[in-house]
């Protein structure tokens, strides 16, 4: 860790910060709203040191969405390497990356307007996070399979089906304006159990 401390410069530290206070600024007070003034003077920084990173608050959200997403990745993968069972590691996976998700669109005053600039400006991230996602899933579903903890005979799904299915239904929930990051975890923790509960050997 220290390595890595020794091994940034100011200019890398500079952009985080900026990056830091983007994603601040954006989650309380959404895309349309937040300007590259904001965000400077969220990091206590000049309009013209965020320019000398970043062209536009377009790419500036964008480059938000890529660290939040990285950062979403590596929560996933952490919780999918921990001990226990095939079902244990697969509810803290997707508790961990969907539960970030949600603490921003559930529980930042512009969290959905945030997530809708995140669905049009961020596609790539997006498709590439629910991708990954779905093979850390049918990974830790297979792993199950061989272990004799779940059991796909039963179903005519595969565990790349299963997987998509946890998926769609973690991504689509975000959606839902009702949910609080309490409720949505509650929903999700139910349904995952529903599901692997109808697999399980």
């Amino acid at each position: 860790m220290r390595g890595e401390e020794a091994g940034r410069t100011k200019s890398d530290e500079t952009r985080e910060r900026i990056l830091v206070a983007a994603v601040q600024r954006f989650s309380n007070f959404g895309y349309r709203r937040t300007s590259i003034n904001d965000v400077a003077e969220e990091a206590g920084l000049a309009r013209a040191t965020v320019y000398l990173y970043w062209k536009s608050k377009e790419d500036l959200f964008v480059a938000g969405l890529e660290r939040f997403h990285t950062y979403s990745r590596s929560l996933a993968e952490s919780a999918a390497a921990k001990k226990g069972s095939a079902a244990e590691r697969i509810h803290g996976m997707v508790m961990a990356q969907y539960g970030a998700s949600s603490d921003i669109v559930h529980g930042t005053a512009s969290g959905h307007e945030v997530f809708q600039a995140n669905l049009k400006l961020g596609s790539a991230f997006v498709e590439e996070c629910l991708r990954h996602g779905e093979e850390l899933l049918t990974g830790l579903l297979k792993r199950g399979i061989r272990n004799g903890e779940f059991d796909l005979r039963r179903s005519s799904a595969s565990a790349a089906d299963v997987a998509h299915i946890i998926v769609s239904f973690a991504q689509n929930s975000l959606l839902d304006r009702h949910h609080t990051p309490a409720s949505y975890r509650e929903s999700l923790r139910k349904t995952l159990n529903f599901i692997l509960d109808s697999i399980r050997a």
